[in-house]
């Protein structure tokens, strides 16, 4: 499907991969954190995701707790439980990144990490991972932390491979590196070490199924372990949720949710919708802290992009509730990976002058998670890093 070229090993650009929301593991350091008896009361560096025993119940209202984020108002910023410490491990390589064939809705990067490995790439020498704490929103003091360690990680390829280094980022990991690059980044550190940025499926154009999410208390994380007594507070705290709300520039004045009355909403309207009406206080500082994100579109983040993406699978456009008292709801789809609208990755291939190329998938591997998985993608990654247009 796409050309691929042969290269010598010492012309490799090295690359950096950033996974999507769920795929790094976190690990949680403290005591006291939770009340319920049946919570480890003392927790030691212990992978709490993705550990499948805490998706079972009773233990998946612990995990819920610990996950759920708090608002510090000296730092302006969210944080975890005051009692934790959470982190991820092996910066730069890919024992961070969640690697577990049960775990199937989960990505997995090992088949784009092996495609890579088979053109001459090694692991820590010129091909790297960067996992991070997925539950927060860009602009908060963790990311920005990832981002002080990314700089360096970037530079010290640099310096060792003598090349620029290419950012490959999936789903939501490419909302945190396009913030990376558009606000952290002064231009000169990026003219003199990223060659371009390649993202799969970025999220940061906004999807309609965050707005579902923040309605109905149920994300994919609830998909994954179970719903529980403490997972919407636990989901509406979190800014990787808020900000891949449908995007208020992108959506414009499309109606993207009807109430039980049969009042209709724009991406802008619905927000303010929310935050009245199902956003807990305790968690109304995090959400209006991940604003900037839904309510305005991304900007070109000044270095070579390529965007791939899917136009083929069922995904949500806009949704209705059926009450005021339940999460019932009805999805109306356009078509897109499951996630992310082929429409809105397309108008912000126009925006921002990216190099967009739809993969056409129409099977299920097509979908936001699985599409990691295919031969096609992986070759279509490989071509965007190696090719100068």
């Amino acid at each position: 499907m796409f050309l691929i070229f042969p290269f010598s090993i010492a012309a490799l650009r090295p690359v950096i991969i950033v996974p999507t929301s769920f795929a790094s593991n976190l690990f949680v350091t403290g005591s006291n954190l939770v009340k319920d008896w049946y919570c480890p009361k003392n927790l030691q560096n212990d992978k709490v995701w993705t550990d499948t025993s805490y998706f079972a119940d009773p233990l998946r209202n612990c995990l819920f707790q610990w996950l759920q984020l708090q608002w510090d108002e000296s730092k302006r910023s969210a944080v975890s439980h005051p009692n934790a410490t959470i982190t991820t491990s092996d910066f730069g390589g890919f024992d961070g990144f969640v690697n577990d064939p049960k775990l199937e809705y989960i990505p997995n990067y090992e088949y784009l990490i092996e495609y890579f490995e088979k053109f001459g790439y090694q692991r820590k020498i010129n091909l790297f991972g960067a996992p991070f704490d997925f539950r927060f929103n860009p602009n908060t003091e963790t990311l920005k932390q990832y981002y002080s360690e990314l700089q360096k990680l970037i530079t010290d390829t640099f310096a060792s491979q003598n090349q620029k280094v290419v950012l490959v980022a999936h789903g939501y990991g490419a909302s945190v590196i396009q913030f990376f690059l558009t606000n952290y980044c002064e231009d000169k550190f990026k003219d003199t070490y990223i060659q371009k940025v390649v993202y799969i499926t970025p999220t940061f154009v906004g999807s309609i199924t965050a707005d579902i999410a923040m309605w109905t208390g149920k994300d994919s994380i609830g998909f994954f372990v179970g719903e529980s007594d403490y997972s919407q507070d636990s989901i509406h705290s979190m800014g990787f949720v808020h900000s891949q709300m449908a995007n208020h520039d992108i959506m414009g004045s499309d109606v993207v949710f009807t109430d039980p009355d049969g009042k209709t909403y724009t991406a802008a309207e619905f927000s303010d919708l929310l935050q009245n009406k199902k956003v807990h206080y305790v968690n109304q500082k995090l959400f209006l802290s991940s604003e900037p994100f839904f309510g305005q579109g991304p900007t070109s983040p000044a270095v070579p992009v390529t965007i791939l993406y899917n136009s083929e699978r069922d995904t949500p456009v806009r949704f209705t509730a059926k009450s005021w008292d339940t999460a019932e709801v009805e999805v109306e789809n356009g078509k897109g990976d499951g996630v992310v609208l082929a429409a809105s990755i397309e108008k912000v291939c126009k925006d921002i002058n990216a190099k967009c190329v739809d993969l056409s998938v129409p099977n299920p591997y097509g979908d936001h998670w699985k599409i990691i998985y295919l031969h096609d993608t992986a070759e279509a990654v490989y071509s965007a890093v190696m090719s100068d247009n």
